[in-house]
């Protein structure tokens, strides 16, 4: 959904790694464990579709 939406640029889990989890956003790559990704996400989501949610409008 974020990747779809323009949020982030990509997504990619490299599992041999220590932080496996990879998202690229403008500033670059930035690698997570699987409990700060979905942190991460959570974050994003609330951040950009939120005031949707709550009526005042998109971006």
């Amino acid at each position: 959904m974020l990747l779809s939406q323009g949020v982030i640029d990509d997504f990619r889990i490299r599992p041999d790694e220590e932080f496996p989890f990879r998202v690229t956003v403008p500033a670059g790559v930035v690698p997570m464990t699987e409990h700060q990704a979905a942190h991460f996400a959570l974050g994003a989501a609330v951040g950009h579709f939120g005031r949707l949610v709550r009526g005042g409008g998109g971006r």
